[in-house]
C-alpha cells in the first residue's frame, strides 16, 4: 500500500410456495400465502430445506425486524417506486430474499435467530441481510459496465480468489448488493462492517448450504471473498460520507462538495440525503458569496458564515448559478421522495435567497404540513421561520412577527430581534478558556501531523484519490481514527479530523462519549453552530476546534477535533 507521502506526490430464479407473516392495517399479524412464482433473488438457497408452514411466528421478532426494515426504507428515501412489503416466514430454505416484480422482501425466522446469536451486532446483522435484498429491489440489477469492471478487478486482486471472468460475472451482483446495502445500512445508522464475515459461517452451517451446493449461488469461500471486498469498498465510501459531514460542520463547503460529488458518481447510490446535502452545500457557498446586505435574516440551513461575509464581493451571476444548482439537487431529492420535508424546506430557503417568494412560500407551506404530520417540532419551527422571513422580505411585518413568535426557537428569536430592528441579535460568541489542545488523544498532535506525513512517519489504513490533486486517507490509532484530506497542488494544504468513539477517552474540554447535551452546555456553553440531520445533531465549538455528534436522544455518540490549513 502506498504511504501517505507517496499518495500526495503521485496523485436465481426459484420455484417454491411459501407462507408469510404480514402486518394488517389495524396493526395485527396474520398469515398469508405467496403463490409459486419465478423471479426471486435469494441470499442463498437450499432446495431440501423446510418449506414454510402456517404456524405462528413470534410477533416480537417480526416487529423488531420490521423496525429495522422501515429505517432502511426511510434512509433509502425512494418514493418513486412501490414501497416493498416486509414478510417474515418460518421456512428454512433462503435466509433472505426478494421478489422485485411483486415488491416483497422476506426474512426467514431462522435467519433472524442466527442474527440474534451475534449479540450486540444482532441489529446490524439483520440490517445487513435486509439492506442486501433492498438493493436487489431498488437497483433492478441495472449495473453499469464501469462498476462491473471495478468489481471484477477488486475480486481478482484484493481478495486473491483467482476467480474466472465467468464467476466474477455471477458474483458481481452479490458484491453490489453487499456494498450498496452496507452503505444504505450505514446511512440508516447501522454498522455492518465486519458483520457478514461473522454471520456467513453460521448461515452456511445452519442451512447446510455447502452440502447443497448449486452453481448459481456462491460457496462460503466465495461469499467471504465478496464480503471482504464489500467491506473494503464500504469502509472507503462510508468514511467519505462521514468526512463530508465533518467538513460541512467545519465550514469547508467547497471541499465537502467534492467529496459528495465523488460519492454520488462513483457509488451510483441514489439517495435523497446525498442530493439534499449537495443542494445545501451549493446554497451555503452561494450565501458565503453574497454581501451582508442580502442576508439580513438567518435561514434554517445556515451554519456559520458571519466572519466571512464581509470579505466577499457580490458575484451576481455566480450566486444565481450556485442557487440554481442547489434547487436542482433539492428537486432531485424530492423526485426520489415527494414527502421528504427537508428538501422542500431547503427549496423554500433557496428560492427565498433568489427573491422568488411565491415558490418559496409554496414549498415552505408544503414542508410545514409534512412536519406537522410527523409531529416534528424542530421541522415545524424551521418552516415557520422561513415563512416569517418570506413575509418580512415582502414587507408584511405583522405576518412575519406571527410566524416567528409561534416558531419558538433560538433561530426564530434571532430573526424576531432582527425584524424589530435590533442591532445585536446574534448570540455572543463564546470565548475559549484556552487554545485548542491537539496532543491529548493517542499522543497525536494535529499541529505536527502534516510534518509527520511529509517525513513518511504515518501509514494510511486506506486511501482514495478523489481527483488529480485531492486525496483522502484514514490513519488508525488505538483510541481514535484520523480522517485526512490532502491537496498535492498546494503543498501544505490539508484538513485533519480526529474522531473518537471510545467512552473512556476525554478531550481537553472534558467531553466524553455518553454524556448528554446538558453536560456539554454546562461545560462549554452554547455552541457556535448547530447542524441537524437524520435524527442526529452536530454541535460545533470553533474555539476548541471541536465537533460533537449527538444521537436522537441527545447523547454524545462521537466527537472529533479538527484542524484545517486549506487555502
Amino acid at each position: 500500500m502506498k504511504s501517505l507521502l507517496q499518495h500526495l506526490m503521485a496523485i436465481g430464479l426459484l420455484l417454491i410456495p411459501i407462507y408469510g407473516i404480514t402486518q394488517d392495517t389495524d396493526g395485527s399479524l396474520s398469515m398469508s400465502v405467496i403463490e409459486e412464482t419465478t423471479g426471486v433473488f435469494a441470499f442463498a438457497y437450499n432446495s431440501s430445506g423446510k418449506a414454510a408452514t402456517s404456524a405462528a411466528i413470534d410477533a416480537s421478532k417480526y416487529k423488531t425486524a420490521l423496525g429495522i426494515f422501515d429505517k432502511l426504507i426511510e434512509a433509502k428515501g425512494v418514493k418513486n417506486m412501490p414501497r416493498p412489503t416486509f414478510i417474515m416466514d418460518n421456512a428454512e430454505r433462503r435466509p433472505a430474499w426478494t421478489h422485485p416484480a411483486k415488491a416483497i422482501v422476506v426474512l426467514e425466522e431462522k435467519a433472524f435467530d442466527l442474527c440474534v446469536s451475534l449479540g450486540k451486532d444482532s441489529a446490524n446483522a439483520i440490517a445487513a441481510l435486509l439492506s442486501h435484498e433492498l438493493i436487489h429491489y431498488y437497483e433492478k440489477h441495472d449495473w453499469s459496465d464501469r462498476f462491473a469492471t471495478e468489481s471484477g478487478t477488486l475480486l481478482h486482486s484484493d481478495d486473491g480468489t483467482g476467480a474466472s471472468p465467468e464467476l466474477i460475472s455471477e458474483m458481481a451482483l452479490e458484491l453490489q448488493a453487499d456494498h450498496l446495502g452496507g452503505l444504505l445500512a450505514h446511512m440508516a445508522g447501522y454498522k455492518t462492517l465486519g458483520v457478514l464475515p461473522a454471520l456467513l459461517p453460521k448461515l452456511y452451517d445452519a442451512y447446510n448450504l455447502e452440502g447443497e451446493r448449486q452453481d448459481e449461488y456462491p460457496s462460503l469461500d466465495e461469499r467471504r471473498a465478496i464480503a471482504r471486498t464489500s467491506d473494503v469498498m464500504l469502509t472507503k465510501h462510508s468514511r467519505l460520507f462521514d468526512m463530508a459531514t465533518y467538513m460541512i460542520a467545519a465550514g469547508s463547503y467547497d471541499l465537502a462538495l467534492q467529496y459528495l460529488d465523488y460519492l454520488l458518481v462513483n457509488t451510483q447510490f441514489q439517495s435523497r440525503e446525498i442530493y439534499n446535502n449537495i443542494g445545501v452545500l451549493y446554497t451555503l457557498i452561494a450565501m458565503e458569496a453574497m454581501p451582508a446586505s442580502k442576508l439580513t435574516y438567518r435561514l434554517p440551513l445556515e451554519l456559520d458564515m458571519k466572519s466571512r461575509l464581509a470579505t466577499r464581493s457580490q458575484e451576481s451571476e455566480r450566486i444565481q448559478e450556485l442557487l440554481d444548482k442547489a434547487i436542482y439537487n433539492f428537486k432531485n431529492a424530492s423526485i426520489l421522495d415527494k414527502s421528504y420535508a427537508p428538501s422542500l424546506l431547503n427549496l423554500a430557503s433557496a428560492y427565498t435567497l433568489q427573491e422568488n417568494y411565491f415558490d418559496a412560500s409554496y414549498h415552505a407551506q408544503k414542508a410545514l404540513q409534512l412536519y406537522k404530520g410527523a409531529d416534528d417540532e424542530r421541522g415545524i419551527s424551521d418552516a415557520k421561520v422561513v415563512l416569517g422571513i418570506i413575509a418580512a422580505s415582502e414587507g408584511d411585518k405583522e405576518a412575519a412577527r406571527e410566524h416567528l413568535l409561534t416558531a419558538q426557537s433560538d433561530l426564530a428569536r434571532i430573526n424576531l430581534c432582527i425584524l424589530r430592528g435590533g442591532s445585536d441579535c446574534l448570540p455572543t460568541e463564546r470565548k475559549s478558556r484556552k487554545s485548542a489542545s491537539y496532543g491529548d488523544i493517542d499522543e497525536v498532535d494535529l499541529n505536527q501531523l502534516y510534518t509527520r506525513i511529509m517525513r513518511d512517519q504515518e501509514k494510511a489504513l486506506l486511501s482514495i484519490e478523489l481527483n488529480a490533486t485531492e486525496s483522502f486517507h484514514t490513519i488508525a490509532k488505538e483510541h481514535s481514527e484520523i480522517l485526512v484530506s490532502l491537496n498535492s497542488s498546494n503543498m501544505g494544504s490539508y484538513e485533519f479530523y480526529q474522531v473518537v468513539k471510545n467512552e473512556q477517552i476525554t478531550n481537553a474540554a472534558n467531553i466524553r462519549v455518553g454524556q448528554s447535551i446538558d453536560d456539554v452546555i454546562k461545560e462549554l456553553g452554547q455552541p457556535n453552530t448547530t447542524y441537524g440531520s437524520q435524527g442526529r445533531s452536530l454541535l460545533i465549538y470553533n474555539n476548541e476546534s471541536l465537533i460533537i455528534v449527538l444521537d436522537d436522544s441527545e447523547k454524545i455518540i462521537e466527537w472529533c477535533l479538527f484542524k484545517s490549513n486549506q487555502s
